[in-house]
């Protein structure tokens, strides 16, 4: 039945920690929505900024806890868990091994973000210094930064290095931002088999609600063989353990 499911590996629904959902009532709505789109396993990921963050590690687990308690008894098929959506910035290695950031669900696998006018040097730069100790690293929607999408070769050798890349639900909508050749560009990312995750990015009821469905349905359409992993199968794997 996995492929009724769907896995949202990215988003900012913990209440009162970033950008994000500003209180409990306001996670509350986006995940009864997340619930309703079919969403089965949904990462927390409030952005991690080195020196900026106004919370610490353990109030992260706290947060988590309660609201996973809470979800656990109303919907137990939706699994709650725990990362980061952490900005590049050198020295992130020291922090990964001071423990101030949450890899995603405890794993050795971290979300990163860079600037929107990232170089694909500075890409190759984080990936190194990343998993210089083993962590392995998830680019986080992907379709931002155009120098890297829009060079196929270095996106294929990032993928040979284990790097592994997330695209948001938006990317896939015909309307908005990525309408026309962003669109296209995307929909290629997809049926080239270089996605691994997608997710909603949410924010809050208006800013990128937890809708994810209408890209499960695009990208079956788009990847048939690789649909299953891209919506579900890879983050089931993921919070597993396995190396994907």
């Amino acid at each position: 039945m996995d492929n009724t499911y769907i896995a949202d590996i990215h988003s900012h629904i913990l209440p009162g920690v970033d950008d994000g959902a500003k209180d409990p009532e306001t996670s509350a709505r986006l995940l009864s929505k997340a619930y309703e789109e079919g969403t089965r396993i949904l990462f927390f990921t409030p952005h991690y900024q080195r020196g900026r963050n106004k919370y610490k590690p353990q109030d992260l687990d706290a947060l988590y806890n309660a609201i996973a308690r809470v979800i656990g008894s109303r919907w137990p098929d939706m699994k709650l868990y725990l990362g980061n959506e952490v900005y590049y910035e050198p020295g992130i290695k020291e922090d990964l091994k001071a423990g101030l950031i949450h890899t995603m669900a405890g794993t050795r696998y971290v979300l990163v973000e860079f600037s929107r006018s990232t170089s694909v040097k500075n890409v190759f730069r984080a990936v190194r210094e990343v998993t210089a100790d083993g962590h392995k690293m998830i680019v986080a929607h992907v379709e931002r930064y155009p120098a890297l999408v829009e060079d196929r070769e270095s996106m294929e050798k990032l993928k040979d290095m284990g790097v592994l890349f997330q695209m948001n639900a938006e990317a896939l909508r015909k309307k908005g931002f990525f309408a026309g050749k962003e669109l296209k560009r995307n929909e290629g990312l997809i049926s080239q088999g270089l996605i691994s995750f997608m997710g909603a990015d949410s924010h809050s009821v208006d800013l990128r609600p937890p809708e994810i469905a209408f890209a499960a349905d695009r990208i079956r359409k788009l990847n048939p063989e690789m649909a299953d992993r891209i919506i579900f199968g890879n983050a089931r794997d993921l919070v597993n353990g396995k190396i994907l």
